[in-house]
């Protein structure tokens, strides 16, 4: 009885995050259609760009905290006191490192602009989006305590409702804007995830204990250990898709870039929906054989 609950549970989970996984994939189409057509390939290759930096800072400096909390969170939640401190622990590590990506990013401001650019024009637009790395961060972080709570419903929320809300926020600021609300949505995007995820994450109600950065540095050791060598295999394509971006940038125009980057959102929609779609039938035929 125990094993077909198990497996009642493992259909709903996929259930929910197929339809989660479906609108964000109706999402993505509608925003990359639209805001290509709104600021054009040049202007695409911009936000592209921009958006490719503020990842990889991100991804560099955050040591895989997304990934590696969710194990240690797991591995806590029968306890309610080293739940709370290692919920708090994780919190504080990616407001630390969220806090040295964004200074990283504002620092090195006019040399990634220079790299990416090939001059110093998107200096300024280096440091706003800047911020954005601290909310993903912090957003990332109670994303991985509710997953490894398994708070799907709130997890699943989360996500879509992020995604909905920058969509729906974000695209008449290009309709009224154009190319001045390249750096104002993708802050917008970033505050909007992290307003969700702290919405839903205050509401499993994991506590807070305080602690200063040696005490952090302490409680989060094997965190961040685990999560340095977990970051490598997701950070080594974005570098490499940076990479590529840079270099058409550097030897063709915006434009061009744009047209690579709409391209591979498409792409990475289209097929991510066939592949999800593909691996959900397989596991409820699964499920429902063992049954």
């Amino acid at each position: 009885m125990s094993e077909q609950n198990s497996y009642k549970k493992i259909i709903r989970a996929s259930s929910l995050f197929g339809f989660v996984q479906v609108g964000n994939i109706l999402i993505a189409i509608v925003r990359s259609k639209v805001l290509a057509l709104l600021v054009g390939p040049a202007g695409y290759g911009i936000f592209g760009l921009l958006n490719s930096t503020a990842d990889l800072i991100r991804m560099a400096t955050g040591f895989g905290l997304e990934t590696s909390s969710v194990k240690i969170i797991s591995e806590s939640a029968q306890d309610a006191e080293q739940l709370q401190e290692k919920a708090s622990v994780v919190l504080r590590l990616t407001i630390y490192t969220g806090i040295i990506g964004t200074l990283i990013a504002i620092v090195f401001s006019k040399y990634f602009s220079i790299l990416v650019f090939g001059d110093i024009s998107k200096t300024f637009a280096i440091i706003f989006i800047a911020i954005s790395i601290l909310f993903q961060q912090v957003a990332n972080g109670q994303i991985a305590v509710m997953q490894g709570l398994q708070k799907l419903s709130f997890l699943a929320k989360a996500n879509l409702y992020g995604n909905l809300a920058g969509l729906l926020i974000t695209l008449p600021l290009y309709y009224i804007y154009k190319f001045d609300a390249i750096v104002p949505s993708i802050i917008i995007a970033s505050v909007l995830n992290f307003g969700l995820s702290g919405y839903f994450y205050r509401k499993i109600k994991p506590g807070y204990i305080q602690g200063n950065i040696k005490q952090t540095l302490k409680g989060g050791r094997d965190i961040l250990y685990f999560g340095a060598m977990l970051s490598i295999s997701s950070f080594l394509p974005i570098l490499s898709n940076y990479i590529i971006q840079v270099f058409i940038s550097n030897t063709s125009t915006l434009a061009v870039v744009g047209l690579f980057t709409i391209s591979m959102a498409l792409i990475n929609s289209y097929v991510g929906g066939i592949v999800y779609g593909h691996e959900c039938r397989v596991l409820s035929k699964t499920c429902c054989h063992k049954q």
